[in-house]
């Protein structure tokens, strides 16, 4: 997390130097190369808030059209109504065994995706907006204690069987959006976005806000 916070500390210190750069240096920024790759840290949150990192691979079709790969990792993008199944069978053991019992899921994601991003202006400044699609892989990994001792691997001699909902993997579609700006200093450019990417997850779509910041090259 130290990384995550650095990462969007330098986006914010870049905004402030970039917005004291003068109009007259837009010429200075502009693109070497069609070709860039970058990499963001952030937060990313549904019910509880974890680490996200992304990398990206792009191509500059126009000035301010460019196509993207991207590939993102989430630490935890479990959703409510997970959250409260794993809470039942919980209360399901607490009260048949008559000790105490908690229980808990984690659900790390991998997204990876194509996406068109297109900038609103030119020059050093850049605000832009993305959209794109891909596909994403959650693991769900369920934690349950009785009594002060983890039962998670032993639960159907309680009594219980977890299903696809609280235990595995799955794959399945996603669509992304974001918001950001990029302050280029020609080769080197900085990126500070707000996102949001929606995971066609069974019962309740995964939506996962995240926000972050990063830096990227021109090749």
């Amino acid at each position: 997390m130290r990384f995550v916070c650095f990462a969007i500390a330098f986006a914010a210190v870049a905004a402030s130097a970039a917005a004291q750069t003068p109009a007259g240096s837009a010429a200075a920024a502009s693109p070497t190369s069609r070709l860039f790759i970058g990499a963001t840290a952030g937060v990313a949150a549904v019910q509880k808030v974890g680490g996200v990192v992304d990398g990206q691979i792009g191509y500059g079709v126009t000035d301010r059209v460019n196509l993207l790969g991207e590939v993102s990792w989430m630490q935890n993008v479990v959703t409510r109504r997970r959250l409260d199944v794993a809470d039942s069978v919980g209360t399901f053991l607490q009260s048949s065994q008559g000790k105490a019992a908690t229980s808990t899921v984690e659900a790390p994601a991998v997204y990876m995706g194509a996406a068109f991003r297109m900038d609103l202006t030119g020059g050093p400044i850049r605000p832009y907006f993305i959209v794109g699609g891909g596909v994403a892989r959650l693991s769900y990994q369920p934690t349950f204690t009785l009594g002060g001792s983890d039962v998670t691997t032993s639960l159907p001699q309680y009594g219980v069987t977890l299903g696809s909902d609280l235990t595995g993997e799955v794959t399945k579609p996603a669509v992304t959006g974001a918001f950001g700006v990029i302050f280029d200093q020609r080769r080197w450019y900085v990126d500070a976005a707000f996102r949001l990417t929606s995971i066609q997850t069974e019962g309740q779509a995964t939506n996962v806000i995240r926000a972050g910041g990063g830096i990227g090259v021109r090749f």
